[in-house]
């Protein structure tokens, strides 16, 4: 992993869980799971580099090159009528067959 995002992260503490994540907060009243003279939790991995995004359509950290593609959609090819003849050679599994029994 040779991008700047994995830049100065010791792949080799990760693997053997040397380095654990950051804690989530606990809500107010919640007491935490270890006792009080618990061995020291190694050091936090932290991100170099945490996006600030606005909303779910916030594109700001994509290369134009693909934002500025224009969208196409192509509707999945359907035949209307199910029963139909046509629509024999659009089965998605052709090796599966299938037949319902029906218990009493």
């Amino acid at each position: 992993m040779q991008h700047r995002f994995f830049a100065g992260i010791d792949w080799l503490d990760v693997v053997q869980r040397k380095v654990r994540p950051r804690p989530r907060p606990r809500p107010p009243g919640v007491t935490p799971w270890h006792s009080p003279g618990a061995r020291p939790r190694p050091p936090q991995l932290v991100p170099p580099f945490r996006p600030q995004v606005t909303s779910e359509a916030d594109t700001r950290y994509f290369d134009e090159e693909f934002t500025a593609q224009s969208i196409t959609v192509t509707p999945p090819e359907r035949c209307e009528l199910l029963d139909s003849p046509d629509c024999d050679h659009q089965t998605h599994f052709p090796q599966f067959s299938y037949s319902a029994s029906i218990r009493e």
